[in-house]
């Protein structure tokens, strides 16, 4: 797994963490190649950067964020066209001088640099060593895990036990389960004859789970499990062991490594720091 990517694309403030990821890169734009540093405009005689608009993509919403940035490019450009412009008319005025703009430009500094100083902790910190001996201690501690393949008929009428009885006596008989999922089951599932596919602990609303997991493969739960949803008939296809792999364990790896290293930081900066709060009567120290 790229460590460096993940932590940059993931872990990171979204401004902090374009900067980061696209600080060495090229970007194939207007049919070339362009650095963070090239210009890709000017505006009354500012130029405009590559990495202006790179971390601009960073702004919009998540599903168009996601197109390739050529695509993007012209978006891009003018958004930040508009911005600088209209970021220029607002330095004429005295919203500059405004106490309240100067303590939200003080905030969102502070969260930049919050940004880029964990960015660097966390690469700095989390080696691809670390993270695999994590990975392989995690997945030795939760071992293999069980997963189940099953189909269900669901009737959505809870009181309508007769019928749920019935059909487990059908089904004892020999009747086709797929053939009375498709007849009966109120589920969305019933066209596809009950199929469930194969799923994990915690997938499914308890009473489901815990009678599936309880149960022998290739049988029917001889009675009907009730959940929020109605009455459910159940066949247990398989239970089956697997080996939990990277995919699965990966992000956790990730997030524990992350928190230690930013509880630890933490920790250090308030220990080396005189930090006064409101007392219980609401008053602030004097300072020191």
């Amino acid at each position: 797994m790229p460590l460096s990517h993940f932590l940059k694309s993931t872990v990171l403030g979204g401004v902090a963490a374009a900067s980061l990821l696209f600080s060495a890169a090229t970007v194939h734009a207007q049919g070339r190649q362009l650095t963070p540093e090239d210009p890709v405009a000017r505006i009354n005689g500012q130029e405009i950067l590559l990495a202006d608009l790179i971390t601009s993509q960073s702004l919009l919403p998540a599903q168009m964020a996601q197109q390739p940035f050529e695509a993007l490019f012209p978006t891009l450009l003018n958004l930040v066209i508009e911005q600088t412009l209209f970021a220029e008319a607002g330095a004429m005025t005295d919203i500059m001088t405004d106490p309240g703009f100067q303590r939200e430009l003080r905030f969102l500094t502070n969260r930049l640099l919050q940004d880029r100083y964990v960015g660097q902790l966390l690469e700095q910190g989390i080696t691809q060593e670390t993270y695999n001996a994590q990975l392989e201690a995690l997945r030795e501690e939760l071992g293999p895990q069980v997963q189940a393949e099953a189909r269900h008929i669901l009737i959505s009428d809870k009181e309508n036990t007769a019928l749920a009885q019935e059909l487990i006596q059908r089904l004892n008989d020999g009747e086709d389960f797929a053939t009375l999922a498709q007849e009966y089951s109120d589920g969305p599932s019933g066209p596809r004859g009950g199929a469930l596919g194969v799923f994990g602990r915690g997938m499914m609303v308890p009473p489901f789970e815990e009678a599936v997991f309880a149960a022998a493969p290739g049988t029917v739960i001889q009675e009907p499990v009730e959940t929020q949803f109605g009455l459910h008939i159940i066949l247990v296809e398989d239970l089956f062991e697997v080996e939990l792999t990277e995919q699965d364990l990966g992000p956790q790896v990730l997030q524990n490594l992350q928190n230690q290293i930013i509880d630890a930081e933490a920790a250090r900066l308030r220990d080396a720091a005189n930090i006064q709060v409101l007392d219980e009567n609401g008053d602030l120290p004097a300072a020191n």
